[in-house]
């Protein structure tokens, strides 16, 4: 497990109660002084304008850094040692920062928006204590202050980030040559990187003759390398997009992003949780969006994602069409550009890489990609064990299996990534259909230009020439259509030997015995084995934690569908359940909650009653969250006040902790099942199995 932080920064003061800094190792960030570790250039915004920012603005540029800053020095990296998918589920940052508007920073709904957009934006956990700034950045003090009002970017639609990738290029493409004004703002990680920035904007600025100016800003940290995710910069992106939208006052803050990307469905293991990255998904937007309305102090202001049904390919189309073709070898779309060697962009071996080589090759421009600015062949190249061949397979299975699937599959199998990204937006119905037909796209795209790099390296199948690790030659030997590869097992002690198509998972006396992958191992019989073996021979199917109590062990419950006005009052509270703390200090304020979660109930059990399963799981949702965020206010009280609790609950947490034990065994004993297991196996408001292929289990 990763250590908790805390972040000291500003020379901010640790706090004086010790149950903030036990056990945190702790770390002083600084960006006002020239010697810092931290570095925020706000001069690249004020100099670009003479205005000076906003107090408020700066605070937020300076949350943002160190925010980004502590998250490069807490590395996940360790973790993942393991097996190289595995990961402990989050880091958690308590951050001691002084600011100049203290009154905005400490109001509730502010912290409460910085802390929602972080927290999903990185699956980690963070907490804020805001202090009054004691001492001031010297560049603020002879900055020239004027307006910009007479500046033909004053007031202009959108801020556009400019990363250097080819979207950020298409996105920009589509600014200039619909007319519009172009304020490109960057974020300068590096030389290398504002180098290729500036190289880009320079030739659009040449060809096109429209208003248009580039607001690259310096951001970088000294010694904090340990963390490639870096899951928060999209954070930082849109701080300085703010900044510079708010001295403009700009309409909002723009990313342009492929869809596929955006979205992210998980591939394989290798792209959940932390490094599935959630930089531009709708609800990461849309968090981002909530909380700079707060800042910037408007209520119109947007943070959008025009390319949001657009692939990859769609992209370079985009790009060619513009007759652009020829500034592709200027941009990067590497995930590992710090690794990366001066002449070498892309390393060719991550997801974005195989993203980049097959659109240009699909969109017919591969004489703007040379092969030779990838360190290996995207397709031929040698790829160590672990995630590199991981990534490589995964990527080929997910086009084949979305390929093969009709769109109401893919809208199923799916379904709870399809939704959360819909709900974004006002049309919930089309958007969902949209997104199902780009990925639809995407995977068609993808295999015809596997297909088509099979075919130019036939010979190498023939003569045994093409390197066994690559991601031709894992197609090949047919692994895209299998299992995500396992790490190389550790030495265990012999077992017997299982049929290789053998998947078991069932009970023979007092023990159960479960093979996978070919590996035979022996557990002692608890009560989560059962409730494991039920749902992998159900795979795909969802269950109320009640109903699959009662279910497993036969326990009475009342049924998980309601069809009369009587059968729904019974999902309403009553005076016999149960409030897991001693007393509410308003009763008034009791009874109004209890009204709140009936009301619930009753969406659940009508949703049941008309058999609609994608308004069962909403509602349950609803629900859920109703529970989650009615418990915040309650201990939001004063007094001994706890969240209460339902059956659903109760039946939810007991069933999790069985099958969390389960898993914990598994993995002493087979850490490759361990991991299809945690990726696939759902615990919570509902509980399911969901295998990204067909499996079927012996488990009688």
């Amino acid at each position: 497990m990763i250590r908790p932080r805390l972040i000291l920064c500003s020379g901010a003061d640790p706090p004086d109660d010790r149950r903030f800094t036990q056990g945190r190792k702790i770390v002083a960030l600084d960006t006002l002084n020239p010697d810092s570790n931290t570095h925020l250039r706000i001069e690249n915004v004020t100099d670009a304008f003479s205005q000076r920012i906003a107090d408020r603005l700066v605070d937020l540029l300076e949350i943002a850094t160190y925010v980004y800053t502590a998250d490069c020095e807490a590395s996940r990296e360790r973790a993942w040692l393991d097996d190289k998918s595995a990961e402990p589920w989050s880091r958690d940052f308590l951050v001691c920062m002084p600011v100049r508007d203290l009154t905005f920073w400490t109001r509730e709904d502010v912290q409460d928006a910085l802390v929602g957009a972080l927290s999903f934006l990185s699956s980690d956990k963070f907490e804020f204590q805001f202090s009054s700034l004691r001492k001031e950045r010297p560049t603020q003090e002879y900055l020239q202050i004027s307006d910009v009002e007479d500046s033909p970017f004053y007031g202009v639609d959108r801020v556009t980030m400019f990363s250097g990738g080819l979207d950020a290029l298409g996105g920009a493409l589509e600014t200039v040559t619909g007319g519009g004004q172009l304020v490109a703002v960057s974020h300068r990680p590096a030389v290398q990187t504002n180098k290729r920035q500036r190289e880009i904007f320079r030739r659009l600025r040449d060809r096109w003759k429209v208003p248009m100016m580039h607001v690259p800003v310096w951001v970088n940290k000294s010694g904090f390398r340990n963390e490639s995710t870096q899951r928060t910069r999209t954070f930082l992106f849109s701080a300085l997009g703010a900044a510079v939208a708010g001295v403009l006052q700009a309409g909002g803050v723009r990313f342009y992003e492929n869809g596929v990307t955006s979205l992210n469905w998980p591939l394989a293991s290798e792209v959940l949780q932390s490094r599935a990255s959630r930089s531009t998904h709708p609800e990461t937007l849309r968090r981002l969006e909530s909380f700079l309305r707060l800042v910037v102090g408007r209520a119109d202001f947007v943070v959008d994602n025009p390319f949001i049904f657009h692939t990859k390919t769609d992209v370079v189309v985009g790009i060619a069409g513009h007759g652009a073709g020829d500034l592709i070898p200027h941009t990067c779309s590497c995930t590992h550009t710090m690794f990366q060697p001066k002449t070498q962009w892309h390393c060719g071996r991550c997801g974005q890489c195989i993203d980049r080589r097959i659109a240009v090759l699909a969109s017919g421009e591969s004489e703007h990609d040379s092969e030779d600015d990838y360190v290996i062949d995207v397709f031929t190249g040698p790829r160590k064990d672990g995630y590199d061949r991981n990534i490589g397979v995964s990527y080929a299975r997910y086009a084949r299996d979305i390929h093969g699937m009709a769109e109401a599959d893919v809208a199923t199998t799916y379904n709870r990534e399809l939704v959360r990204a819909a709900q974004c937006f006002e049309d919930v119905g089309e958007t969902a259909r949209r997104l199902v037909g780009m990925q639809k796209r995407h995977a068609e795209t993808v295999c015809a230009v596997l297909d088509e790099q099979v075919r130019l390296h036939s010979q190498g199948y023939v003569d045994g020439s093409l390197n066994e690790s690559s991601m031709l030659a894992m197609i090949g030997m047919r692994q895209h259509v299998g299992g995500v590869l396992p790490p190389k097992p550790e030495k265990q002690p012999p077992t017997a030997e299982a049929p290789s198509d053998s998947l078991v998972f069932r009970k023979t006396g007092d023990y159960w015995t479960v093979v996978y992958t070919n590996r035979q191992i022996a557990l002692k019989d608890t009560k989560g084995m059962s409730l494991i073996a039920y749902l992998l021979s159900h795979p795909h199917r969802e269950y109320d934690p009640l109903e699959l109590r009662r279910l497993v062990d036969g326990t009475t419950a009342e049924p998980s569908t309601a069809g009369s006005a009587a059968s729904i009052r019974r999902h309403q509270f009553t005076s016999t359940d149960e409030f897991a703390g001693e007393q509410l200090m308003d009763g008034e304020y009791r009874e109004h909650v209890r009204q709140l979660i009936g009301q619930a109930d009753v969406a659940v059990a009508e949703a049941e009653r008309d058999g609609d399963p994608e308004r069962i799981r909403l509602a349950k949702a609803e629900r859920q969250k109703l529970f989650e965020v009615t418990a915040g206010e309650l201990h939001s009280r004063d007094g001994p006040v706890r969240r209460f609790r339902d059956d659903s609950q109760r039946a939810r947490d007991a069933l999790s902790k069985r099958v969390r034990r389960v898993l914990a065994d598994i993995r002493k004993s087979h850490p490759t099942l361990h991991t299809h297991l945690a990726n696939c196996l759902t615990l919570g408001t509902v509980f399911s199995y969901k295998p990204d292929r067909d499996l079927h289990w012996l488990t009688d």
